[in-house]
């Protein structure tokens, strides 16, 4: 067996970043309002917004994703 592991959903990490005080640009109520949006993007709820959750959006609003590339 391999001593390297595929990267995971569970072992998949981002590197740490500096802040970059985009909150501060924002109200308290805006930013929750941002975080349930992303819950509702985030369809298989992994912390990523993926291909995957995109194409189901597109399914469930009735949509092809190619319909909607033609404008």
């Amino acid at each position: 067996m391999s001593q390297y592991l595929e990267p995971t959903k569970t072992t998949r990490s981002r590197a740490r970043r500096e802040p970059s005080g985009v909150f501060s640009l924002f109200q308290a109520a805006q930013i929750q309002q941002f975080k349930e949006a992303f819950q509702l993007i985030d369809v298989d709820k992994d912390g990523w917004v993926s291909e995957k959750d995109v194409l189901e959006i597109y399914e469930n609003l009735g949509m092809s994703p190619m319909s909607a590339r033609r404008g």
